[in-house]
């Protein structure tokens, strides 16, 4: 059976800061699991769905070269 391929991916979004979650997550549960192990006490968070040909923080990382 062939793998579906994913239209959207997942970031995490820092509250608070004008920091981004660089790196993508293929499911929001992955994501999830990430920001909580690395969350500060009372630091918030979202998860945000991104349209995968359109993701301005993937693009935004490919042209920096990191």
């Amino acid at each position: 059976m062939d793998r579906e391929l994913r239209s959207t991916h997942f970031h995490v979004r820092w509250t608070k800061k004008a920091v981004f979650d660089w790196r993508p997550f293929e499911t929001g549960h992955e994501a999830l699991e990430h920001a909580l192990q690395f969350a500060r006490p009372a630091e918030l968070f979202s998860i945000e769905e991104v349209l995968s040909t359109h993701c301005t923080m993937c693009r935004a990382k490919a042209a920096t070269g990191d």
